[in-house]
């Protein structure tokens, strides 16, 4: 018996009644797993909270423990039961990297230019090799020990309300950054007055610096609905507020002991009042300490009129700004450190 023809609306009508009674439930699984894994990625891998750190922390303790069981595995006569161990040890290894690979392309935005990034790749080439064929890629990681280096070097300069900056480069430094890092924002959540602030973390300092580094900041809590800003300054270079006006000032309080080079240090809090439209322009030693191939520095005056004259623009404007003086100024002179700006508007003018 032929059935009559069925019209394209009648066809998508009666989809419409039975396909998403099907897809419903798996669709609301996936967006409910979607959201979990999202969530679990923005604590672990996106944040800069304890739990970020703790587990950045934990992948790169596996990196180095990944690296050195290659040379374990390599000493005469290592008993059987130690081999088996360092295998199963391997395996939870690559279960951990399996896990934050996944994390990562989770909470990535663009998840095919990740994969393909350094980092992407980087983290790829440690884990598929041992799925792949098995084989043993323990060295491959090494990769990862630069790349979670690179992450703690661009962490070298800024934490958060602070710009900072640590004396010698390199590894230590780096490391040595990042302990200082972590000791002030633990410290600020128990400590509301900067100075004290800065006293307790010097202190901290410390207490665990065998190689005798030491680390400037400059710390400052900004009041967002009064524009007060309260600071202490641990011989650090003063930041500039760029009046709405146009006039450019210092902040009083220059100098202060550095960090983790004595104990027992006072650091003075001191207040400034910014109005509306006010900048505050905060900077490393890497700007006003350039050096052209004359051998002239770039100096705190031709900072002060870059800001005076350009920092009526955008914050990013401005930080673009001063980058391109200080480029021009160097000329063919090799960089001799760090440069690190930001630029922070009050208000509204």
């Amino acid at each position: 018996m032929d059935h009559p023809p069925v019209s394209p609306r009648a066809r998508t009508a009666r989809a419409s009644l039975t396909l998403p009674a099907v897809l419903t439930p798996v669709l609301r699984w996936a967006n409910a797993v979607r959201a979990k894994v999202r969530g679990l990625a923005q604590l672990l891998v996106e944040g800069r909270g304890p739990y970020a750190r703790a587990f950045e922390n934990i992948i790169l303790a596996l990196v180095i423990f990944s690296i050195a069981s290659i040379g374990v595995e390599s000493i005469p006569g290592l008993p059987q039961w130690a081999t088996r161990a360092l295998h199963v040890a391997e395996i939870i290894v690559v279960a951990i990297f399996t896990f934050e690979y996944l994390l990562r392309i989770g909470a990535a935005r663009n998840k095919f230019a990740f994969i393909f990034s350094y980092q992407g790749l980087v983290d790829l080439l440690a884990i598929a090799p041992f799925y792949l064929l098995g084989f043993d890629a323990r060295w491959l990681r090494a990769l990862r020990l630069l790349r979670l280096l690179r992450v703690l070097k661009l962490q070298t300069h800024f934490l958060e309300e602070v710009i900072a900056d640590v004396s010698g480069h390199g590894v230590p430094a780096a490391f040595f950054m990042a302990v200082a890092r972590t000791n002030l924002h633990e410290l600020a959540v128990h400590h509301i007055d900067p100075g004290e602030c800065l006293a307790q973390t010097n202190d901290a300092l410390c207490a665990q610096n065998p190689l005798d580094l030491f680390v400037t900041v400059f710390y400052c809590v900004l009041d967002p609905k009064s524009g007060v800003l309260r600071y202490a300054n641990g011989g650090h270079n003063p930041p500039y507020i760029r009046r709405a006006a146009g006039s450019v000032e210092t902040l009083r309080g220059a100098g202060g002991l550095v960090l983790g080079a004595m104990p027992g240090g006072r650091y003075p809090t001191h207040t400034a009042q910014l109005l509306p439209g006010d900048r505050l322009v905060l900077f490393t030693d890497g700007v006003t300490e350039a050096f052209n191939p004359a051998e002239e520095l770039y100096g705190a005056q031709r900072l002060a009129d870059e800001v005076h004259v350009h920092g009526g623009g955008t914050p990013a404007a401005l930080v673009e700004r001063i980058c391109q003086s200080v480029t021009n100024f160097a000329g063919t002179a090799p960089q001799s450190d760090d440069i690190t700006l930001t630029v922070l508007t009050w208000g509204a003018p």
